[in-house]
């Protein structure tokens, strides 16, 4: 979560753009163009924007994320975040989803295919040992042993959410480092209004590669200075 309003950011796209007085974009558009570069961000960069929380499983193998509907196994519902893509799951949270237990790792699909085809149908149990996880099919994954169909358990599940609209006086959902990144998608909207029509093809070019190029920067800042186990470069 950050701490720059919206508001600054949307002032500092008006002063750039001579609309201070919001003749050509009005402060609500602008508003949502930062709202959509929000979710454009995530999008493009899933680690921007990630919840980690204990989730509670459903009967079987096959599982998903949360998608933003209250979670109606738990005893005292609660509703996290709609998610666009799994990112990792950590550990089982016992059959209330509060007691951290045994560690989840992450194994081949195509290795539990071969080495036990029937691992589907395999005795069920609450406690997971392993996941298996396919981008193609970001929001679904799979574990083993199978659930049962009652007494489930809860597993601490780590995915890319989808960012929550802000108004106008409240702080970004993204953290701060992206203020800037969000400042060049609403330049790159607001100009694109106009881009048919005059010289302002160019502006819109510009600023959304400003946009990207940022993006890319952070990231590649994000992998050469991330946590590294002892003995790897």
């Amino acid at each position: 979560m950050g701490t720059i309003l919206a508001s600054a950011i949307v002032d500092k796209a008006e002063i750039i753009l001579l609309d201070t007085t919001n003749v050509r974009w009005a402060a609500t558009e602008l508003l949502a163009y930062l709202n959509e570069g929000q979710r454009a961000i995530v999008l493009l960069k899933p680690d921007t924007n990630v919840t980690t929380d204990s989730y509670a499983l459903i009967a079987g193998t096959k599982q998903r994320i949360p998608d933003g509907t209250s979670d109606y196994q738990n005893a005292t519902p609660t509703t996290l975040p709609a998610g666009i893509m799994l990112i990792d799951v950590e550990r089982n949270m016992g059959t209330g989803g509060a007691t951290a237990g045994r560690a989840v790792t992450i194994v081949d699909i195509r290795i539990m295919d071969t080495n036990d085809p029937d691992w589907h149908a395999a005795t069920a149990a609450a406690e997971v040992k392993h996941y298996m996880f396919d981008i193609r099919n970001p929001k679904v994954f799979y574990v083993t042993p199978p659930q049962p169909t009652s007494g489930f358990g809860y597993i601490e599940v780590s995915y890319s959410s989808l960012p929550a609209d802000v108004i106008i006086s409240a702080a970004i959902t993204l953290d701060d480092i992206y203020s800037d990144v969000l400042l060049d998608y609403i330049l790159y909207r607001a100009y694109q209004k106009d881009a048919d029509y005059s010289k302002d093809v160019g502006r819109v070019q510009g600023y959304y590669s400003a946009f990207r190029g940022a993006l890319g920067f952070v990231d590649q800042k994000e992998q050469m200075e991330a946590p590294r186990p002892a003995g790897r470069n």
